[in-house]
């Protein structure tokens, strides 16, 4: 069970099969019982060892939820428990897979191609011409982009830094040091790039994006991208902690002005519902974010890399684990997957899938 179980740190989410794959009683063979002790073990364990102050778990098989946990507290001092419908998490780079998502659903209607020069769709500011080959939405899409990453300026503890995704990019745009398509190198800016592109094709902000096309369909209604949080989630967003000093010592809410590559808050509940749509192919419910064709399209191989051997997919990261087939939303070595896996260890937020 260990190996089909997937971690996702402060909110942790549960991916066990493919729901597609799936047939229409699928949690049959499944005891319930034999599960939430399992879970509950695996984070009273975790609880004692690593000292987290909340978590959320959310099971998800056959396009439906299973099990949903809280533990902890959302507030410690207050004692306010953690609420898997309402509780918000900071999500970090689970935000990315909303941008790609997005990207998609504008492949689907014919106004952006992932292979031409993303100059073309910029509007205000472009990419310079550092190398002969354009950088292209696949390339932003599979971190293979060239640009140059840092984490200045990528967090503030106030929020005004908070600023149109327009005037930081073009701004704080890192400089290119290797040839599009060549070499895979992590990229929040790309990312973030991603997101300005289906701003100025869709012609509403990203955020508002998101709302209509995203959080409201799935019917997300403890998630936003706005930062800070507004008035009516606030009260559900939990506190960040750190154990230190043999006690939980508050932090700040965190901004993030390149909001779309990390500065989502999302419940578990949530995040399940998300999460879903893209294991059952687009759909949740009777409601589509994607055209089938698109959903599996985004776990095929887009491309591969000098070096890397599994390839890059559209927007997720392959891994082979155990025999399984695995997509994920961020890139992990073995050796953390293991830690992750063995151990449960809190501070990773991912989203997995099998495929």
């Amino acid at each position: 069970m260990r190996r089909a179980i997937v971690i996702f740190g402060l909110v942790l989410t549960f991916s066990v099969k493919t729901l597609a794959d799936d047939p229409p009683a699928a949690t049959a063979g499944w005891d319930p019982v034999e599960l939430r002790g399992f879970v509950d073990g695996v984070m009273e364990a975790q609880q004692k060892a690593q000292h987290f102050a909340g978590a959320v778990v959310v099971v998800v098989r056959g396009g439906q939820v299973i099990l949903q946990r809280g533990y902890g507290y959302a507030d410690f001092p207050e004692r306010k428990p953690v609420d898997p419908e309402r509780t918000l998490f900071r999500v970090a780079s689970n935000s990315k897979m909303f941008v790609w998502t997005a990207v998609m659903q504008l492949v689907e209607k014919g106004v952006l191609d992932l292979h031409t020069d993303v100059n073309r769709y910029l509007k205000g500011f472009q990419i310079p011409a550092t190398f002969p080959e354009p950088v292209t939405m696949e390339h932003l899409m599979t971190h293979t982009a060239g640009f140059e990453d840092h984490v200045i300026g990528l967090f503030s503890e106030t929020p005004d830094s908070m600023r149109p995704l327009a005037e930081l990019m073009r701004t704080q745009m890192p400089r290119r040091v290797f040839p599009p398509g060549q070499v895979p190198a992590y990229s929040n800016y790309g990312t973030t790039l991603a997101a300005l592109i289906v701003e100025q094709l869709s012609g509403v902000p990203y955020g508002r994006y998101l709302e209509d096309n995203l959080r409201k369909p799935l019917g997300m209604k403890h998630a936003s991208l706005i930062q800070p949080l507004p008035g009516e989630l606030a009260g559900d967003m939990s506190k960040g902690y750190q154990w230190s000093g043999g006690r939980l010592r508050e932090h700040k809410f965190e901004f993030v002005p390149w909001g779309p590559c990390g500065g989502m808050s999302v419940s578990g509940a949530d995040m399940a519902r998300f999460m879903i749509a893209h294991l059952n192919d687009g759909a949740s419910g009777e409601i589509r974010i994607l055209r089938p064709e698109t959903a599996r399209l985004m776990r095929t191989r887009l491309s591969s890399p000098y070096g890397m051997a599994t390839g890059m997919l559209h927007g997720f990261f392959p891994m082979d684990w155990n025999g399984e087939k695995i997509s994920l939303v961020e890139p992990l070595e073995p050796a953390w997957m293991e830690i992750l896996i063995e151990r449960c260890l809190p501070g990773f937020l991912l989203l997995l899938a099998r495929t």
